[in-house]
């Protein structure tokens, strides 16, 4: 765990304790709280209301805590104008104007045919070159976190498992690890040790379709078949094991729903370990120039799905020898606590924080890094050609469930 500055230290440590797990809730006063916003050196993962306080996740590399204070409409405004990233899923309103000669806007979004996805996006070009990029959401959203709240942990967890398909896995585990922390839950080794094997599989998955998309942008028509051939054939040995392509609905508080069919895992495990050879194309210099602008982004997306893929099979490996007789899931205890959970997807930690009382969840919040990955999207935009802004999009724009929750 890295520790945060010296200064965030002191600030943290005058704050009041409250319990909650694994790391306890401080309580800010209102100087401190509006000092905190002054601070640089970390990120405010997420901001949310509880009551009449606001709280938030205080993130700086691995280390992450929870932080509240009183006066929730004053104290959530200053946090928000202090990190104006966490308000960019809810801009509204019109465009900004594109003035100066020479200046035109091109919207791209599921009409004009150039986004699938339900979002809108805006470029403001001068010739071909991109002035500002900028972006609006909420054309799907689902309210997420209002259907989670009421319900027990293992109903609730099937929405946010659904909060973006191509992490499931990840938005289900850091679910299901609040929940845990929350009301003491111990989960067996083994079936943790699976769990992760599954997410470091799923980021494989991503990981490859990433790449997929990159080549299918830049005319490489073949390797983008062979990057969804092969994303293809992990998923459907994925479905023989779990049950779903997705690995959807199988990791739940306490555990894993349904025995896997362990059985089924030496082809997930052959799949895995084909990633490195398919990926040594990225390598090939005739190809990497028509990246040459992303060519540490590109790197790090190969070197991250060689990494997972990896992981994946020495974690899967001691499961192919037999079918296994112990539990999969453990009961929850059904008492009051609040626990927060961390997991990860393609692109950094998923965070959620969860309040039960009696076993109900009364509060719960979900972050991950979309709202993050939109913000360096349109910082890096000014000064790109269109086709290196669209290469680039390609390549990191986040699912936009992670934005529409």
């Amino acid at each position: 765990m890295t520790a945060p500055p010296d200064e965030l230290i002191a600030l943290l440590s005058r704050a009041a304790i409250e319990p909650a797990a694994p790391e306890p809730l401080r309580v800010l006063s209102a100087p401190d709280w509006a000092r905190l916003a002054t601070l640089p050196g970390y990120q405010l993962a997420a901001l949310w209301v509880e009551q009449d306080r606001a709280l938030g996740l205080v993130q700086r590399d691995d280390w992450v805590a929870p932080i509240a204070t009183e006066g929730a409409e004053p104290a959530f405004a200053l946090m928000r104008n202090a990190h104006p990233h966490l308000a960019l899923a809810q801009r509204s309103g019109e465009f900004a104007d594109a003035p100066g000669e020479g200046v035109y806007q091109i919207g791209e979004g599921p009409v004009g045919g150039e986004i699938a996805e339900p979002m809108h996006r805006r470029l403001h070009l001068a010739g071909d070159s991109v002035l500002r990029a900028d972006h609006r959401f909420g054309y799907a959203h689902r309210d997420i976190l209002t259907l989670i709240e009421g319900k027990s942990p293992r109903a609730a967890v099937r929405f946010a498992a659904r909060i973006a398909g191509l992490s499931a896995v990840a938005h289900s585990l850091a679910f299901a690890r609040a929940a845990e922390a929350a009301s003491g839950a111990a989960i067996p080794a083994p079936v943790e040790a699976l769990r992760e094997a599954m997410a470091a599989t799923e980021r494989c998955v991503a990981s490859l379709l990433a790449l997929a998309r990159l080549a299918d942008i830049c005319a490489l028509p073949r390797l983008a078949a062979t990057l969804i051939d092969l994303r293809t054939s992990m998923a459907d040995a994925a479905a023989q094991i779990f049950f779903h392509r997705l690995m959807m609905d199988m990791v739940v508080p306490g555990g894993i729903d349904i025995a896997p069919r362990l059985s089924a895992l030496p082809m997930l495990i052959a799949h895995l370990q084909s990633v490195r050879a398919v990926l040594q194309p990225f390598g090939a210099w005739r190809w990497r120039r028509r990246w040459a602008d992303l060519a540490e982004p590109v790197r790090g997306r190969v070197w991250q799905a060689i990494n997972d893929a990896a992981f994946a099979v020495s974690a899967l490996a001691p499961f192919s020898a037999a079918e296994r007789a112990e539990p999969w899931s453990v009961a929850l205890p059904s008492q009051n606590g609040a626990g927060l959970g961390q997991a990860r997807d393609l692109d950094g930690p998923i965070y959620c924080w969860m309040r039960l009382d009696g076993g109900f969840i009364t509060v719960c919040t979900i972050a991950n890094q979309g709202l993050n990955r939109i913000a360096a999207l349109e910082a890096a935009a000014p000064g790109q050609t269109r086709a290196a802004f669209a290469r680039r999009a390609a390549l990191l724009m986040p699912p936009i469930g992670m934005i529409d929750q």
